[in-house]
């Protein structure tokens, strides 16, 4: 599914939010990003339970941004303190 939606997928940049929905600052961030997809109809915006994208992947590290062009992570924001 990740790959299909993200690694795969061309025509435009890919933001994808790694979350958990058990932490407040992973629901914070998730009200952002709808209103920046709004903002920016041209990007594909998606999550993905940080746990099910990445197997082991830390809570601490949660949210996290990964942002990637024509299949390629360009850029990656861990946790919210990032912003």
């Amino acid at each position: 599914e990740f790959q299909a939606q993200v690694t795969d997928h061309v025509g435009s940049d890919v933001v994808v939010l790694l979350y958990d929905s058990s932490l407040i600052d992973s629901n914070l961030l998730e009200a952002r990003i709808k209103t920046l997809a709004e903002k920016f109809p041209r990007v594909k915006f998606v999550k993905i339970q940080a746990q099910r994208c990445i197997p082991n992947f830390p809570q601490k590290n949660t949210p996290a941004i990964l942002v990637y062009r024509n299949g390629e992570m360009i850029k990656n924001f861990f946790g919210l303190m990032a912003f």
